[in-house]
Parts: C-alpha cells; sequence; structure tokens
C-alpha cells in the first residue's frame, strides 16, 4: 500500500462508527525498583513508585480505534466491582461509548496485573472468572448491541477465551449484523475458532492457525496452504495471520 492510499484510508476513520463486542479487561502495571531478595522466599521485593491502568482485550480494541479517529461502541461485561467502574472510566476517558457494557454481579472484573522492576516484567497476576456468562447476561448484552447496530459501520469481534462468546452467542451477533447490513471482523480464539464462519475477515495468529488445522505452519509452503484451507473453511473473504516479528499474511480472494 503507497503511503497517499493509507493517508485516505486514516482520514476516514473519523467518519466511522465501529461496534466492539468482547471480553473486556484492565491491565494495571506497578512500576518499581528491586534491589534485594525477599528473606521469605527466593524472589525479588520491588518497591513501587507508581501505577498506571490501561483497557485491555477487546478495550484495547476500542483504545486502536479511538486513536485512529474512529467513533467507538463498546460491548462487554464488566463485574460489579471497583475494578469494572475503573474500566468503564477509562474507556469514556478515552472516548469510547460505554452503554453497550453490562455489569454482571456474579464475576468480577478480569484484571492483569503486571509488576514491573527496572523495565523487566517480575510477574504477572490474573484475577478472573472464565466460567461462561449466564443466559441473562447474554440477553442484556443482545438488547444493547441490537440498540446501537443500525447506527454503526463495522462490527469487531473480540474473543479472548474469557467466559463472554459462545458459539450460539456468535452466530446470533453475525446474523444481526449481516440483517442491517455491516460488515463483521473476528479475532477469534481456539474453543470457538471455527464459529466465526461468513464474515469479512477473521484474524488469527499463528499459534491459533496451527492449532485449528492441525499443521505445522513453520515453513511459507505450509502456511500458504492453511491460510487459504481456512479462508474456504471459515467461508469468509479474508485471513488474516499474524506472526510476530515476522509480521503478517494475508489470504484474501484474488
Amino acid at each position: 500500500m503507497n503511503p497517499a492510499r493509507y493517508q485516505e484510508l486514516e482520514k476516514n476513520f473519523s467518519r466511522k462508527r465501529v461496534m466492539v463486542v468482547g471480553d473486556l479487561m484492565l491491565d494495571n502495571y506497578l512500576w518499581g525498583d528491586a534491589r534485594r531478595i525477599s528473606p521469605e522466599a527466593p524472589v525479588p521485593v520491588v518497591r513501587i513508585d507508581s501505577s498506571s491502568r490501561n483497557p485491555g482485550g477487546a478495550g484495547n480494541v476500542a483504545n486502536n480505534l479511538r486513536s485512529l479517529g474512529a467513533g467507538v461502541v463498546i460491548c462487554g461485561c464488566v463485574g460489579d466491582d471497583n475494578d469494572g467502574a475503573i474500566l468503564q472510566s477509562v474507556l469514556r476517558e478515552m472516548g469510547a461509548e460505554t452503554e453497550g457494557i453490562v455489569v454482571d454481579p456474579a464475576r468480577p472484573t478480569t484484571v492483569k496485573t503486571r509488576i514491573i522492576a527496572r523495565n523487566h516484567q517480575v510477574v504477572r497476576t490474573d484475577w478472573e472468572d472464565t466460567s461462561p456468562v449466564d443466559d441473562e447476561i447474554q440477553k442484556a448484552l443482545i438488547s444493547k448491541v441490537r440498540t446501537h447496530l443500525k447506527s454503526c459501520d463495522a462490527v469487531i469481534l473480540e474473543d479472548y477465551d474469557k467466559g463472554l462468546l459462545n458459539k450460539g452467542l456468535i452466530k446470533r451477533l453475525i446474523d444481526m449484523s449481516k440483517a442491517v447490513p455491516i460488515p463483521v471482523y473476528a479475532d477469534p480464539k481456539i474453543d470457538n475458532f471455527f464459529s466465526y464462519k461468513k464474515v469479512v475477515l477473521v484474524k488469527p495468529n499463528l499459534e491459533e492457525a496451527a492449532r485449528a488445522m492441525g499443521m505445522d505452519l513453520s515453513s511459507e509452503e505450509s502456511l500458504e496452504q492453511a491460510g487459504s484451507a481456512l479462508r474456504e473453511k471459515l467461508m469468509c473473504e479474508m485471513v488474516l495471520l499474524t506472526r510476530g516479528e515476522l509480521g503478517m499474511s494475508l489470504f484474501d480472494q484474488s
């Protein structure tokens, strides 16, 4: 893509409104220094100097869209707790619309806390409940999606295996979007991988694609075979495989 085409696409983001549906998380960071080992166990003692927090999971996708200038409606689930309130506040501060968030008193907000000493991550703690959300929460989420769907230009489904998205809900969301109609893009996880059929684009990483296809994707030849086969199996227009430091590979109808 030439620079002029990219700039043209980037300018168009400010005229778009995107719905992001998926697992919401709060990313906490504790920053400090470690100069001694604990007398209680062979672990460093980190003296915390500062802290920060960012939206994670589907919230991070919303944050990226906002940085490009797009309007964002975010739909997901948080717990009835302080972390859930903080996450919603952070999302609103970055300009996302949070009316699509359902509060579930039966589960905690997913929180990932990273302790970092001298720019090295010492440990990460995860506070979460990954069991499936109950039927009432799903119904509430569907109602919120329906309320905002017609005012959006696209839907992104962000699956992090945290209990929100299941096969039935995924199909319902895709069908609702197609009925409007607006395009659907999906970032899948392995449990529901082949539920994301007939969307515009599916974006797995290399490991997820290898597990889904039962293939070793270490060679360019196997990667080409898997990408094309995935696109056919998912009946989607495009498959975008993210490959870490090796970049990305796009498989389309051409």
